[in-house]
């Protein structure tokens, strides 16, 4: 097998910071390896990079030469082309860790992507850690029979005295399909959301002037919107008890039937996604940014809560903001995403 395609892209890796005690309710990837849906994916080994030459190995430490001519191939290719390079990392520990991700059918029936999941409540210190966001290599083969076998890479920058350090990988829950939210009214309270408690503080008024951001964003993301509008309703909600990391909470406004309120018209009456969209789809074609009409709509007010993004140490007040007076801001959407998590448990990051 040979290495199709390479890319490079270097950065910094950081860990978010999360809050509160989390318990794990992450799965174990059994050596190394998860299916989700049709697709296995694999840690395949670990390297290390250095100004002269790479060395990888397999995930428990052992030699990988296979792994470390085809890295080494791929860093000599592109230090030669002109404005390609390589960064390290010094007084840290750098390395790249490789992932195989094999189709197992050709009728895909995975849950998404995976993507890396990193908080705080994890092994280690915050500024260790894996980050797909800057991976440098990429590679992919497809056999006779249409299967698809393809190579990404993680980046990692560890304290220089961590032996080993694990991976987690989180993927869209199955569960979503059937979520279908619960409908409030819009008043102070308690509510939970998959075990994490939530309190709505107040609903006041929002005053905008000119100068005020969510005015200028609501002109600038709803369709050169022509002024924006003059009273927005800001609702205060705060945590109270975040025992899952794993859920996501959004709310939006909703309609006397529990619909959701994603659009409203000047009169700040509900709008369907395929009446804004209709509007949309004829203002595309209307020329110039300057000489397109200004959008009869705008949107109504999204809010979302993400665990493992929550940075306060106490748990602190949040503001959501809808583009809709108070007076009609009477019912609320509350729903959830789920996500399901893996634990790849032992990564040596040096060989044995």
């Amino acid at each position: 097998m040979k290495l199709k395609t390479v890319h490079t892209l270097i950065a910094s890796s950081a860990l978010s910071v999360a809050l509160f005690g989390f318990s794990h309710l992450d799965q174990i990837a059994k050596e190394n390896s998860i299916v989700v849906g049709s697709v296995k994916y694999e840690v395949d080994g670990v390297c290390k990079i250095t100004d002269s030459a790479s060395l990888c190995w397999k995930p428990n430490g052992s030699p990988y030469p296979v792994l470390t001519a085809r890295i080494d191939a791929a860093v000599q290719q592109f230090a030669q082309r002109p404005g390609q390079s390589y960064s390290l990392t010094y007084l840290k520990k750098r390395r790249i860790l490789i992932m195989k991700i094999s189709q197992l059918s050709l009728n895909y029936s995975g849950q998404g992507n995976g993507s890396v999941y990193r908080t705080q409540s994890g092994v280690g210190n915050v500024n260790e850690g894996w980050n797909e966001s800057n991976s440098n290599f990429r590679a992919s083969e497809r056999g006779f029979d249409g299967s698809q076998i393809d190579w990404i890479s993680l980046s990692g920058t560890f304290e220089l005295g961590t032996k080993e350090y694990p991976l987690q990988y989180e993927f869209p829950s199955a569960e979503n399909k059937a979520a279908k939210g619960t409908v409030r009214d819009l008043t102070p309270g308690e509510f939970s959301v998959d075990g994490n408690v939530f309190e709505i503080v107040s609903i006041g008024d929002h005053k905008v002037n000119p100068l005020d951001g969510l005015a200028i964003n609501s002109r600038r993301s709803n369709g050169d919107w022509p002024e924006p509008p003059k009273v927005l309703t800001d609702v205060t909600i705060r945590p109270i008890s975040i025992v899952n990391p794993y859920s996501t909470m959004s709310l939006q406004l909703a309609d006397e039937n529990g619909n959701s309120i994603q659009y409203v018209d000047v009169s700040e009456n509900s709008v369907s996604v395929a009446e804004y969209q209709k509007w949309e789809n004829s203002r595309a074609g209307s020329g110039t940014n300057a000489l397109r009409p200004a959008s009869p709509y705008r949107a109504a007010g999204y809010f979302s809560f993400d665990p493992k993004y929550y940075r306060a140490q106490i748990p602190q007040p949040m503001t959501a903001n809808f583009t809709i007076s108070k007076e009609k801001c009477k019912r609320i959407l509350i729903t959830s995403r789920k996500r399901d998590v893996y634990t790849f448990e032992h990564i040596r990051l040096d060989p044995n």
